[in-house]
């Protein structure tokens, strides 16, 4: 504070002083300046006097010398003049001659000649040129004999020592005349001095005088006015200035005080306000403290709440859902079999109702991850449209899917939860469509190096959604309105957990809706592309294709779908149009939804392009029926929404000529757990529907699409599928392979013991941990399924008593298979030397395929 109110009084008595000293200078700088200039007026005027009167003195002196030579000159032509008048004889001349030439050489005279008015020229000129004689400086004088002109004397002066003496005088001149402007450059000069002498010392006086006024009668009560300032800024309230007097600086110090005083006071109200809110935010801090400590053990609690809530349903539902499992392998009447189902379906349903709380609850935290990992984007998607598919066709409704252009083949994402997103929405697009259709588009929407985003739009004629209701529609347990929960179910947060997972893969989630007119759902999510490798000649290439639908959306996607097969495509939209197509190698078409509709179809096509190849989209999986398979002849059939693995494997069986091999359907409702559904292409396709007749002569493709089974599962009377018995599944040769399965509940030990003999395994058992490590000790274990929770011994502490002990070099699989499905179950159970975690419930193609895997990777070590 000091340093700044010097600085302060420094600048104000240096802009003070510069005033003052400005209001003094620009006068005496005037008035010095005046005087110069008049000094030096006064010294030029001497100096132009001095140089006029040296001018004026040698002017009259070169005057006088001018004249004298003129008269010298008029003197001897007069002496010439008199001497010829009196001329006489030869004598006479000759003497003229000699006073002439003694006059030639006097100093004024250059030449000389004297005519005579006869033309005689008694003395003639010594110069070659008589004519320089008219030069205008030429002196005539006439010879006058008793008035009468005889003759001229014309004498030619010479000037020279008459200019040299002018040349002198002229030099001297000059010098006076220099001599006369130094001296006054030389008075300039001290004139100049003493005016800056003058002026400095007047600018002295002046500023000592300003300064001395400035101290004694401004800068003293100002500096005493800062002395009071920086008693106030250290809450000195009750200093006061000096406010006598009735100038300026008095009123300055008067509302000084004055302001001091209301600031004094205002201080005193702040701080017993400060005092008061102090203590209230004490008080807030304290219940804030103890609101998040409940907040906490309440995010605690519903987190325990929940994980054991979870763990507590999926132990009793994996033995019920287990034991059903098993059932559909056993010999069932229709009836038996499906009450089976409709247990499986039921248990399914309580399971994605499980699942679906737990995601809300790991969005809400913030605890979902993404994984990143190739796919196949095409067969990623149609895992969901089998899925989903079930259900549309049930409802005779077409469900299609349309890909734009440039969106690539393969992609790093993650598969699971994009096709949870999927399902999600597109299971409520068929659930709320009665009648109409269900698309789904996906587009390339940009691309920036490998980065692409890919837009996804979901597409229904159902019921649309009011717009007051789409804004709350992503709402955790909201739905359009209670009718919906009441008519179609659902707990309200499927919308919830899919915009969060889009929000997660960089996209968000829009929504256009009328009521009564539909609904469109779109998204968007970031992915990388995956460069496309060299790839073999594609199946299709050189085979030209026709499309048959009436329905112009199921046309578009067979004819995109087989278009990416390389296939040349046509379509037609009537089985008139296609009958007059020429030049085609196959016919893939959906020939209507009743049997009598399809026959007739089939036979008016084949009759009309004659064309052995055919694959028939039917509606249901029931469909196909001994009343039209004649007709399809050297055909196959799959079910709608058909999708490209089965399409390509019913195209390909067709047209290698090789006999076809039936292929058990797999077609038990899918139960949710944590493993990732089986790939499109494999016998437990969550949708396969090809019945393949007769046999083919056709060929164009390199290799066939091999069965996995030598036996046709029965058709199902209605969409559930039948799993087929492990006495029709072919030998495995893993009765060798002995798993040991640790489990506490007898119910899922039963559970999991069926379904491992069911798929050839030797099975040891164990209650608990201790049992499992004891029959460990004794060898021959291939691998191990170990339950979590169990007494005694848990499975984690069994699993790092296994690996302790274990043979180095010889790391059996240990399987975790549990009811606990949350996130921090999975790392506890790798990080305590377990290989992988299945959630409880668990299908028998997830354990088998789980197992089959850590097998191979151990025999690969």
């Amino acid at each position: 504070m000091d340093t700044t109110n010097r600085q302060f009084r420094g600048s104000l008595q240096r802009r003070m002083s510069v005033v003052t000293l400005c209001a003094i200078l620009l006068p005496s700088a005037a008035g010095c300046v005046a005087l110069y200039l008049h000094a030096r007026h006064g010294i030029r005027k001497q100096i132009e006097k001095a140089e006029q009167d040296i001018r004026g003195e040698i002017t009259k002196e070169i005057e006088h010398l001018e004249k004298r030579s003129r008269d010298d000159l008029v003197e001897v032509a007069l002496v010439l003049a008199q001497e010829t008048v009196d001329l006489e004889g030869a004598e006479a001349k000759s003497r003229i001659n000699r006073l002439a030439g003694s006059f030639r050489r006097f100093p004024g005279i250059s030449d000389l000649r004297i005519d005579m008015a006869d033309g005689q020229e008694l003395v003639p000129a010594e110069g070659p040129l008589s004519e320089r004689f008219d030069h205008q400086g030429l002196l005539l004088y006439e010879i006058d004999r008793g008035g009468e002109v005889v003759g001229w004397v014309r004498i030619l002066p010479d000037h020279g020592e008459t200019n040299r003496h002018i040349a002198v005088r002229r030099a001297e001149l000059e010098t006076r005349v220099q001599e006369a402007y130094q001296w006054a450059t030389e008075r300039e000069a001290q004139y100049l001095m003493f005016t800056a002498m003058v002026f400095l010392g007047l600018v002295g006086c002046a500023i000592s005088t300003a300064s001395s006024f400035l101290r004694k009668f401004v800068l003293r009560r100002i500096n005493a006015l800062l002395a009071v300032c920086r008693r106030v800024a250290e809450r000195d309230y009750d200093a006061r200035a000096d406010a006598n007097g009735v100038d300026e600086l008095s009123e300055l110090g008067s509302n000084f005080n004055w302001m001091t005083q209301q600031v004094g006071h205002t201080h005193d109200r702040l701080e017993t306000q400060v005092r008061h809110r102090t203590e209230e935010l004490h008080r807030a801090n304290s219940e804030l403290r103890v609101a998040l400590e409940e907040a906490r053990q309440a995010a605690r609690a519903k987190s325990e709440f929940l994980a054991v809530m979870s763990h507590e349903l999926r132990t009793p539902l994996n033995g019920v859902l287990g034991m059903a499992q098993i059932l559909q392998t056993s010999n069932l009447d229709d009836e038996q079999t499906e009450l089976v189902e409709e247990i499986s379906s039921s248990g399914g349903l309580l399971i994605r109702i499980i699942n679906d709380i737990l995601d809300f609850t790991k969005a809400g935290a913030g605890k979902i991850r993404l994984e990143e990992q190739e796919m196949d984007l095409e067969a990623t998607i149609d895992e969901v449209m089998g899925v989903v598919g079930e259900k549309a066709t049930e409802k005779d409704l077409p469900i299609n899917v349309l890909y734009g252009e440039g969106v690539p083949a393969r992609v790093i994402g993650d598969p699971l939860r994009l096709q949870q997103v999927l399902l999600n929405l597109l299971g409520n697009a068929v659930k709320f469509t009665a009648e109409g259709e269900v698309a789904l588009q996906v587009t390339l929407e940009t691309r920036e190096g490998d980065d692409v985003a890919l837009g996804f739009a979901i597409r229904d004629t159902g019921l649309g959604i009011p717009a007051d209701k789409q804004a709350d529609l992503f709402e955790p347990f909201t739905q359009a309105d209670r009718g919906t929960t009441r008519n179609f179910g659902g707990t309200g947060l499927g919308l919830a957990i899919s915009k969060s997972l889009v929000n997660l893969m960089g996209g968000d989630i829009e929504i256009e809706s009328e009521l009564g007119a539909g609904s469109v759902f779109r998204f968007q999510v970031i992915l990388k592309a995956v460069s496309a490798s060299a790839t073999s000649r594609s199946e299709l290439d050189g085979l030209r294709g026709l499309v048959v639908s009436g329905h112009p959306t199921t046309r578009q996607s067979l004819e995109m779908c087989l278009t990416r097969l390389g296939a040349r495509v046509c379509g037609a939209g009537s089985i008139e149009e296609a009958r007059r197509a020429t030049g085609i190698d196959f016919v893939v078409g959906h020939f209507g939804r009743d049997d009598e509709t399809i026959r007739t179809n089939i036979e008016a096509l084949r009759s009309g392009l004659g064309t052995e190849i055919l694959v028939v989209v039917v509606d249901r999986a029931h469909s196909v029926r001994p009343s039209y398979q004649g007709e399809l002849g050297n055909g196959s059939a799959i079910m709608r929404p058909a999708r490209r693995d089965p399409l390509i494997r019913a195209l390909r069986s067709l047209v290698t000529g090789q006999p076809k091999q039936p292929k058990p359907v797999v077609l038990a409702p899918p139960v949710a757990s944590n493993a990732p559904p089986p790939p499109a292409d494999t016998p437990d396709d969550p949708n396969p529907f090809a019945l393949v007749f007769g046999e083919t002569t056709s060929s164009g493709f390199e290799t066939a699409m091999e069965s996995k089974s030598k036996t046709v599962a029965p058709p199902a009377k209605a969409a559930p599928r039948i799993l087929p018995s492990r006495e029709t599944v072919p030998p495995t040769g893993r009765e060798s392979i002995c798993v040991l399965v640790a489990e506490d509940n007898p119910v899922n030990r039963k559970v999991a013991q069926m379904m491992l003999q069911q798929i050839g395994f030797t099975v040891v058992l164990a209650n608990d941990g201790a049992e499992a490590v004891d029959r460990f000790r004794q060898g021959d274990i291939d691998a191990v399924i170990m339950d979590c929770d169990m007494p005694r011994m848990d499975g984690f502490d069994a699993t790092r008593y296994i690996r302790q002990t274990g043979p180095h070099g010889h790391r059996i699989p240990i399987i975790a298979l549990t009811a606990s499905a949350m996130p921090s179950d999975k790392d506890r159970c790798l990080e305590s030397g377990m290989d992988d975690m299945l959630a409880k419930p668990v299908r028998t193609e997830t354990l088998e395929e789980t197992i089959t895997h850590w097998l191979d990777v151990k025999s690969q070590a």
